[in-house]
């Protein structure tokens, strides 16, 4: 599964930037 097929569509893009994003928030701030 590569980045570039994923980006394909902007709403995955989109959801898996943000998970990424909140998971390191969240591990972070235990």
């Amino acid at each position: 599964m590569k980045p570039q097929s994923l980006c394909a569509m902007p709403v995955v893009c989109l959801g898996l930037l943000m998970s990424t994003m909140a998971n390191f928030i969240l591990t972070n701030s235990l």
